[in-house]
């Protein structure tokens, strides 16, 4: 069985033009017939790795996606968010207060003229 550019590029997933210029360059050797091209599939195979086929129908054994499961999993996140805001905020009033503190218990300079 011969193949087509068109056959050829649709096994391989290249575009006929990519087919094309490899038949012309002389990486892939082809047989004129008319005026179109037959290439054995082992020499296209040769050059270009054949595709492996997808396939097209949905594949149902994939699980669902479960929309409560999603809605429970956001709440928890945005639970442990919010905590985490929380600390973060009494974080920073601890800091600020204890930078007030050493700034306060800082001993005034001294001055070396009696005034």
């Amino acid at each position: 069985m011969k193949l087509s550019i068109g056959q050829a590029a649709t096994e391989t997933g290249k575009p006929k033009s990519t087919i094309s210029r490899a038949i012309k360059t002389g990486r892939i050797s082809a047989r004129k017939v008319g005026n179109r091209y037959e290439i054995d599939p082992s020499e296209l195979f040769r050059v270009f790795p054949a595709t492996i086929a997808q396939p097209k129908e949905p594949n149902d054994t994939q699980p669902k996606a479960q929309p409560a499961k999603d809605n429970t999993e956001t709440a928890l996140l945005r639970e442990m968010l919010e905590r985490e805001r929380d600390t973060v905020a009494d974080l920073r009033e601890r800091l600020t207060r204890a930078e007030l503190q050493l700034t306060d218990q800082r001993p005034k300079p001294r001055s070396w003229w009696p005034f």
